[in-house]
Protein backbone atom coordinates (compact mmCIF):
# COMPACT_ATOMS: atom_id res chain seq x y z
CA UNK A 1 0.00 0.00 0.00
CA UNK A 2 2.53 2.48 0.37
CA UNK A 3 3.89 2.27 -2.74
CA UNK A 4 0.45 2.52 -4.17
CA UNK A 5 0.78 5.96 -2.36
CA UNK A 6 4.35 6.62 -3.72
CA UNK A 7 3.60 5.74 -7.22
CA UNK A 8 -0.07 7.33 -7.38
CA UNK A 9 0.53 11.34 -7.14
CA UNK A 10 2.65 10.50 -10.73
CA UNK A 11 0.94 7.52 -12.70
CA UNK A 12 -2.80 8.21 -11.25
CA UNK A 13 -4.44 6.06 -9.11
CA UNK A 14 -6.42 4.00 -11.31
CA UNK A 15 -3.16 2.75 -12.88
CA UNK A 16 -1.21 2.20 -9.99
CA UNK A 17 -4.49 -0.14 -8.24
CA UNK A 18 -4.61 -1.91 -11.71
CA UNK A 19 -0.83 -2.41 -11.42
CA UNK A 20 -0.57 -3.54 -8.10
CA UNK A 21 -3.71 -5.57 -7.82
CA UNK A 22 -5.12 -3.31 -5.17
CA UNK A 23 -8.78 -2.04 -5.34
CA UNK A 24 -8.95 1.49 -5.55
CA UNK A 25 -11.53 1.89 -2.57
CA UNK A 26 -8.71 0.51 -0.32
CA UNK A 27 -6.51 2.98 -1.95
CA UNK A 28 -9.12 5.92 -1.05
CA UNK A 29 -9.97 4.89 2.62
CA UNK A 30 -5.94 4.17 3.62
CA UNK A 31 -4.79 7.57 2.40
CA UNK A 32 -7.97 9.33 4.34
CA UNK A 33 -6.91 9.69 8.31
CA UNK A 34 -8.62 7.05 11.02
CA UNK A 35 -11.61 8.42 12.94
CA UNK A 36 -10.87 9.53 16.37
CA UNK A 37 -12.19 7.04 18.99
CA UNK A 38 -16.39 6.94 19.23
CA UNK A 39 -17.14 9.38 22.66
CA UNK A 40 -19.51 9.10 24.57
CA UNK A 41 -22.58 11.15 23.52
CA UNK A 42 -23.79 13.24 25.97
CA UNK A 43 -27.40 13.21 27.24
CA UNK A 44 -29.44 15.32 25.93
CA UNK A 45 -30.61 18.66 27.91
CA UNK A 46 -34.40 17.06 27.50
CA UNK A 47 -33.81 13.67 29.05
CA UNK A 48 -36.21 13.03 31.87
CA UNK A 49 -34.46 12.83 35.39
CA UNK A 50 -33.64 9.68 37.07
CA UNK A 51 -36.33 10.32 39.54
CA UNK A 52 -38.65 10.62 36.74
CA UNK A 53 -37.35 7.81 34.68
CA UNK A 54 -37.98 5.58 37.96
CA UNK A 55 -41.51 6.83 38.28
CA UNK A 56 -42.44 6.16 35.35
CA UNK A 57 -40.56 1.97 34.94
CA UNK A 58 -42.68 1.73 38.62
CA UNK A 59 -45.42 2.68 36.29
CA UNK A 60 -45.24 0.40 33.50
CA UNK A 61 -44.46 -2.36 36.72
CA UNK A 62 -47.97 -1.65 38.07
CA UNK A 63 -50.11 -5.02 38.11
CA UNK A 64 -52.58 -3.11 35.34
CA UNK A 65 -49.62 -2.59 33.06
CA UNK A 66 -47.36 -5.23 33.58
CA UNK A 67 -49.16 -7.15 29.95
CA UNK A 68 -49.74 -4.17 27.84
CA UNK A 69 -47.32 -2.76 25.30
CA UNK A 70 -45.98 0.99 26.02
CA UNK A 71 -48.51 2.20 23.64
CA UNK A 72 -51.39 1.07 25.28
CA UNK A 73 -50.03 2.34 28.57
CA UNK A 74 -49.49 5.35 27.05
CA UNK A 75 -52.88 5.86 25.71
CA UNK A 76 -54.89 4.43 29.10
CA UNK A 77 -52.77 7.32 30.93
CA UNK A 78 -53.99 10.29 28.17
CA UNK A 79 -57.47 8.75 29.01
CA UNK A 80 -56.76 9.27 32.51
CA UNK A 81 -55.46 12.99 31.79
CA UNK A 82 -51.90 12.06 32.78
CA UNK A 83 -48.44 12.41 30.50
CA UNK A 84 -45.13 10.87 31.89
CA UNK A 85 -43.77 10.89 28.92
CA UNK A 86 -43.71 9.62 25.16
CA UNK A 87 -44.22 6.07 24.34
CA UNK A 88 -40.51 6.03 22.85
CA UNK A 89 -39.16 7.46 26.15
CA UNK A 90 -40.78 4.26 27.40
CA UNK A 91 -39.06 1.89 25.44
CA UNK A 92 -36.03 3.36 26.01
CA UNK A 93 -36.30 3.34 29.42
CA UNK A 94 -37.24 -0.13 29.28
CA UNK A 95 -34.49 -0.91 27.29
CA UNK A 96 -32.11 0.35 30.36
CA UNK A 97 -33.38 -2.38 32.23
CA UNK A 98 -33.66 -5.09 30.00
CA UNK A 99 -37.37 -5.25 29.92
CA UNK A 100 -37.65 -4.83 26.10
CA UNK A 101 -38.16 -8.42 25.15
CA UNK A 102 -41.37 -11.03 24.09
CA UNK A 103 -43.06 -10.86 27.67
CA UNK A 104 -45.59 -13.68 26.78
CA UNK A 105 -44.75 -17.00 27.81
CA UNK A 106 -43.42 -18.84 25.08
CA UNK A 107 -44.13 -22.42 23.62
CA UNK A 108 -40.75 -24.07 23.22
CA UNK A 109 -41.20 -26.94 20.73
CA UNK A 110 -39.50 -30.23 21.57
CA UNK A 111 -36.90 -31.83 19.58
CA UNK A 112 -38.40 -34.54 17.43
CA UNK A 113 -36.49 -37.20 16.04
CA UNK A 114 -36.19 -37.65 12.00
CA UNK A 115 -38.22 -40.41 10.80
CA UNK A 116 -36.36 -43.85 10.48
CA UNK A 117 -37.20 -46.47 7.36
CA UNK A 118 -36.15 -49.98 8.74
CA UNK A 119 -36.47 -52.42 5.67
CA UNK A 120 -36.32 -56.04 7.61
CA UNK A 121 -36.39 -58.03 3.95
CA UNK A 122 -36.23 -57.39 0.66
CA UNK A 123 -38.96 -55.17 -1.79
CA UNK A 124 -40.12 -53.59 1.39
CA UNK A 125 -38.86 -49.96 1.20
CA UNK A 126 -37.40 -48.46 -2.04
CA UNK A 127 -36.54 -44.91 -2.12
CA UNK A 128 -36.50 -41.56 -4.79
CA UNK A 129 -32.92 -40.93 -3.69
CA UNK A 130 -30.79 -42.87 -1.82
CA UNK A 131 -28.24 -40.23 -1.24
CA UNK A 132 -29.00 -39.57 2.18
CA UNK A 133 -29.35 -43.35 3.31
CA UNK A 134 -27.51 -44.58 6.15
CA UNK A 135 -26.56 -47.91 5.89
CA UNK A 136 -25.26 -49.92 8.51
CA UNK A 137 -23.27 -53.08 9.14
CA UNK A 138 -19.41 -53.27 9.01
CA UNK A 139 -19.25 -53.15 5.08
CA UNK A 140 -21.15 -49.86 4.85
CA UNK A 141 -20.21 -46.35 3.87
CA UNK A 142 -20.68 -43.66 5.88
CA UNK A 143 -23.11 -40.65 3.88
CA UNK A 144 -24.26 -37.51 5.42
CA UNK A 145 -27.78 -36.99 6.57
CA UNK A 146 -28.93 -33.40 5.81
CA UNK A 147 -32.85 -33.19 4.22
CA UNK A 148 -34.24 -36.51 3.89
CA UNK A 149 -35.05 -39.58 6.32
CA UNK A 150 -32.94 -41.99 6.77
CA UNK A 151 -33.19 -45.31 5.56
CA UNK A 152 -31.55 -48.38 8.04
CA UNK A 153 -31.62 -52.13 8.09
CA UNK A 154 -31.60 -54.61 11.05
CA UNK A 155 -31.44 -57.86 8.12
CA UNK A 156 -27.91 -57.83 7.79
CA UNK A 157 -27.53 -55.49 4.71
CA UNK A 158 -25.90 -52.80 4.00
CA UNK A 159 -25.62 -49.94 1.57
CA UNK A 160 -22.28 -50.27 -0.69
CA UNK A 161 -19.94 -47.55 -1.95
CA UNK A 162 -20.87 -46.21 -5.65
CA UNK A 163 -19.92 -49.17 -7.88
CA UNK A 164 -18.83 -49.30 -11.29
CA UNK A 165 -20.98 -47.88 -14.40
CA UNK A 166 -20.98 -51.34 -15.81
CA UNK A 167 -22.16 -53.23 -11.82
CA UNK A 168 -24.32 -50.17 -11.42
CA UNK A 169 -26.76 -51.18 -14.59
CA UNK A 170 -26.36 -54.75 -13.67
CA UNK A 171 -28.14 -53.80 -9.68
CA UNK A 172 -30.64 -51.75 -11.22
CA UNK A 173 -32.33 -54.46 -13.80
CA UNK A 174 -31.91 -57.05 -11.36
CA UNK A 175 -33.56 -54.98 -8.76
CA UNK A 176 -36.14 -54.04 -11.49
CA UNK A 177 -36.61 -57.53 -12.99
CA UNK A 178 -37.38 -58.88 -9.30
CA UNK A 179 -39.80 -55.95 -8.97
CA UNK A 180 -41.13 -56.65 -12.36
CA UNK A 181 -40.81 -53.05 -13.31
CA UNK A 182 -39.30 -51.70 -16.48
CA UNK A 183 -36.17 -50.22 -16.81
CA UNK A 184 -37.19 -47.26 -16.92
CA UNK A 185 -38.54 -46.75 -14.15
CA UNK A 186 -37.74 -44.12 -11.97
CA UNK A 187 -37.17 -45.57 -8.33
CA UNK A 188 -34.35 -46.51 -7.22
CA UNK A 189 -34.52 -49.96 -5.36
CA UNK A 190 -32.21 -49.59 -2.00
CA UNK A 191 -29.74 -52.73 -3.33
CA UNK A 192 -28.48 -55.17 -0.22
CA UNK A 193 -26.17 -57.89 -0.49
CA UNK A 194 -26.89 -60.62 1.97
Amino acid sequence: MAAAQQIAPRLGAASTCAALGVAKATYYRRRKPRPAAVTVRPSPPRTLPTAERTAVLDLLHEPRFVDLAPAQVYATLLDEQRYLCSVRTMYRILEENQEVRERRNQRRHPNYAAPQLLATAPNQLWSWDITSARPSGPTSTSTSSSTSSAVTSSAGWSLTAKPPPSQRSSFAKLACARASFRDSSPFMPIVARR
